[in-house]
């Protein structure tokens, strides 16, 4: 299991060095870390208009319990 949080697209953009995506099916694609492979984020065709975020890789994930 795996907490995550959902921000909507025109609200959202990345800092620093964007993720790789890769799809390992056509209504799914998933963010990581080019650098590591930690898996950062994904999207999907069922929420679409949104990145789903994984809570862990937050400096502070505290902040959004699940």
């Amino acid at each position: 299991m795996l907490a995550v949080f959902a921000m909507p697209d025109p609200a959202f953009r990345w800092e620093g060095t964007r993720p790789r995506w890769f799809a390992p099916l056509p209504e799914r694609s998933q963010g990581f870390c080019a650098t590591c492979g930690t898996p950062l984020a994904h999207k999907t065709t069922r929420w679409p208009g949104e990145t789903r975020l994984n809570t862990a890789t937050l400096d502070n994930p505290a902040a959004l319990p699940p």
